[in-house]
This record gives C-alpha cells, sequence and structure tokens, in this order.
C-alpha cells in the first residue's frame, strides 16, 4: 500500500512539474490588454453604396468604443495588421479610417479597404458601417 500511494504522489508531482512548465515556457502567453482609449475619429471614403462620413466624425459612445476595443482584442492588434498582396483589381472601393488616442498618449490609425479585404479589414468595415446605420441615441 505504501508503494502504491508513492506512486501516485509521484504521478501527481510529475504532472504539477510538467503542467508549470508548460505554461512557465508557453511563449504566446495572454496578449497585453488593449489601452483604455481616449479618443476616436473615424471617417470612410465614398464607395459604391455611397455610403461615406464626408468628413471626419467623432465617435465617444463607450458602447461603440467598447466594441472597437472588443475588435482589437479578438485581432490582438493596436494597429491595422499586416496586409498581404492581392491580385483582385477593383474599380471602386470604400476605404475606411479609424484613428485613436490612448489615455496614455499613444496615437494609432486602423485602415480598411472593401477590395478584397482581409478578414481584420472586413470586420473594422462593418463596425465602422454599423456606427452610420445606427448612430448613438
Amino acid at each position: 500500500m505504501r508503494a502504491s500511494v508513492a506512486r501516485r504522489s509521484v504521478a501527481v508531482l510529475i504532472a504539477a512539474v510538467v503542467t508549470a512548465c508548460v505554461s512557465c515556457g508557453n511563449s504566446s502567453a495572454a496578449p497585453d490588454p488593449i489601452p483604455r482609449i481616449a479618443t476616436v475619429t473615424y471617417e470612410r471614403s465614398a464607395g459604391p453604396l455611397d455610403d461615406s462620413t464626408n468628413g471626419e466624425r467623432v465617435q465617444n459612445d463607450p458602447r461603440r468604443i467598447a466594441e472597437l476595443v472588443e475588435l482589437l482584442g479578438r485581432y490582438d492588434t493596436l494597429d491595422t495588421p499586416a496586409r498581404p498582396d492581392s491580385t483582385v483589381a477593383c474599380v471602386w472601393a470604400t476605404l475606411t479610417t479609424v484613428r485613436y488616442v490612448t489615455v496614455d498618449g499613444a496615437a494609432h490609425e486602423l485602415r480598411a479597404t472593401s477590395c478584397d479585404p482581409t478578414p481584420f479589414e472586413a470586420d473594422l468595415g462593418a463596425l465602422v458601417g454599423a456606427w452610420l446605420t445606427d448612430p448613438p441615441r
């Protein structure tokens, strides 16, 4: 009986060490949290749907800013991710630009095109599209 208790103790100890080593050596640890955003401006060029902003707009709705923070967290980025080269030729595309400043004063810019968009660009375009169609109350 003492031998089986000793074996179980060793097995538990080995499992604990393996778990600790896996988590301590994990280089893909949880991403840094997105810093708090102080200001957000956005604009969208006129595209085929004529859904432009006609200039830069300010977004100060906390619910909408939280949606932007969620998007940034989902893609683990503070700026537009690198875009692969595209072979798609577009006649007319919509360009969406979001600029934000965090509470520590760091400025960031996000850009998205509707021409062969990456998943990030599609989501950013959809987010700003929602801001345009559902203004704050």
